[in-house]
């Protein structure tokens, strides 16, 4: 069985100011995601999570042709049902920490983002596409399906009947189709792909580290909870973030902002 550790591939991650940019770099495979890239991606998060320094991510693939063009197939269809099994958990367990990330994460999509790749992007807060990316999830065609939250992110993101006909006809959409489904936040051309995403990440880490993390963890909620159990939870929250002078003192600099605009 072929190793997908030794086939040249990995992570990179560079910095841009208080943005951490992690781009999958397995350019002759269309940046298809190994067992080893998710580990390396989990490490990665790990790291970044810890570092104050860093205010939010940027997830991306390099090369012009694909940000995630999935799971490794030629890993997968080697597989046996145990291990496909502990393959998608170990997928599941990598979504769901990019779901619940404490700091703003985005995806810079500049090609195909497709079946796993999807799924990631899905998992993070934002979409930022150029025009010559497209999505899908081609599970169906192998006779399989998503396997990494692929069936509930899309279901939340899309819409129930959006959801169904993109997983269940296996179809590839344009970037154009899929910023009109209300999939993609912002689209651009590919020159500017890199500009508009860090435009977008720029007004995010002007914000309040704390209040960012827990607006983004009510806003996921909400999609889980019931009205009444969510309503708790952000008044609760609320009263948390009040007990830092932070949220006081943004308070009192918009109040005296407005006082001068008054007498100005």
């Amino acid at each position: 069985m072929n190793d997908p550790r030794n086939d040249g591939g990995g992570l990179s991650v560079r910095r841009e100011g208080a943005v951490a940019v992690l781009a999958i770099d397995r350019v002759h495979k269309h940046n298809a995601l190994s067992p080893a890239i998710l580990q390396q991606l989990d490490t990665q998060l790990t790291l970044l999570q810890a570092a104050t320094e860093v205010r939010a991510l940027v997830l991306t693939g390099e090369g012009e042709r694909a940000f995630i063009a999935g799971n490794d197939i030629e890993h997968l269809a080697q597989v046996d049902a145990h291990e496909a099994f502990a393959l998608m958990e170990a997928g599941q367990r990598l979504v769901s920490r990019l779901r619940d990330y404490p700091k703003p994460v985005v995806a810079m999509v500049n090609g195909y983002a497709l079946g796993g790749g999807l799924e990631l992007a899905l998992a993070c807060d934002f979409i930022v596409a150029s025009r010559q990316a497209s999505f899908g999830f081609p599970e169906i065609r192998l006779n399989t399906f998503p396997g990494w939250g692929g069936t509930q992110l899309a279901v939340r993101a899309i819409g129930l009947a959006r959801a169904k006909e993109m997983i269940m006809s296996g179809r590839r959409y344009s970037a154009e189709e899929a910023w009109e489904m209300g999939l993609v936040n912002r689209l651009c051309e590919p020159a500017h792909l890199h500009e508009e995403t860090l435009a977008l990440v720029a007004t995010l880490i002007e914000r309040d580290a704390t209040c960012l993390s827990l607006a983004k963890r009510l806003c996921n909620g909400a999609e889980d909870w019931a009205f009444a159990d969510g309503l708790g939870s952000e008044a609760a929250l609320y009263g948390v973030n009040f007990s830092r002078a932070e949220a006081r003192d943004g308070l009192r600099a918009f109040l005296g902002k407005s006082g001068e605009r008054k007498h100005g």
